[in-house]
C-alpha cells in the first residue's frame, strides 16, 4: 500500500468519526434546545436563549453555619422582640476547644502529667530505644493503660525526648529505630 493510499484511508476514516460526532451533537443540540422550551413553558421566568446574571464572589470570611442556623430560628415565646439564642454544645472544660464534643474516658484511670522530669526519670545511663522507655513509662503509670492511653504516653513521649536531647538533659545516638537515649 503507497503512502497516498494510507493517507486517503486515515483522511476518510477521520471524516466518518467527524460526521458521527456532528450528529451526535446535533441530536443533543436539539434535546437540550427542547429541554429549555419545556421549562420556560412551565413558568421559568426568563427567557431561554438570555444569559443567566452571573453573581459576584464576595470577599471575606463565610458566614458561620451555626449562625445562620440561629438567626433562621424563630424569636423566643417569652419576647418575641429578641432573637432566639443558639443551642449550647457540650464543651470540654479546656480554653481553645471551640466546642467539640466532649470524650469520655474509656478508662477510669486518667493519664498523669507527663511534663517536668517525668522522662527524664525513666532514662538510664545505659542507652535505652523509644520503646525501651514508653514501656517502663508504662509501668510507672500504676495501672494498664488503654490502647488509646498508650498512643497518647507514645505522642508525649517522642517530643519530649527530642527537646531533652536539645537541651542538653539527655544525650542520643543513632537514626532510626537504632536510636537510642541515655544520660550523660
Amino acid at each position: 500500500m503507497s503512502n497516498l493510499e494510507a493517507a486517503r484511508v486515515a483522511l476518510q476514516a477521520e471524516l466518518d468519526h467527524a460526521k458521527t460526532g456532528h450528529a451526535f451533537y446535533a441530536e443533543r443540540i436539539a434535546s437540550l434546545e427542547q429541554a429549555l422550551v419545556q421549562i420556560s413553558s412551565l413558568g421559568g421566568g426568563r427567557d431561554a436563549k438570555a444569559p443567566a446574571p452571573k453573581a459576584k464572589a464576595k470577599r471575606g470570611r463565610k458566614p458561620n453555619a451555626t449562625k445562620l442556623a440561629a438567626a433562621a430560628q424563630p424569636a423566643n415565646s417569652d419576647d418575641p422582640t429578641k432573637p432566639a439564642k443558639p443551642a449550647k454544645k457540650a464543651m470540654d472544660g479546656k480554653a481553645g476547644t471551640r466546642g467539640r464534643p466532649r470524650k469520655e474516658a474509656a478508662n477510669t484511670h486518667e493519664l498523669p502529667f507527663t511534663g517536668g522530669d517525668y522522662w527524664t526519670d525513666l532514662v538510664t545511663t545505659v542507652p535505652q530505644f523509644g520503646p525501651d522507655i514508653l514501656a517502663s513509662g508504662i509501668s510507672k503509670l500504676g495501672f494498664e493503660p488503654t490502647e488509646a492511653q498508650r498512643k497518647v504516653l507514645a505522642n508525649r513521649m517522642a517530643p519530649a525526648l527530642a527537646a531533652l536531647v536539645k537541651s542538653g538533659k539527655i544525650a542520643d545516638s543513632g537514626k532510626g529505630r537504632l536510636h537510642r537515649y541515655f544520660k550523660t
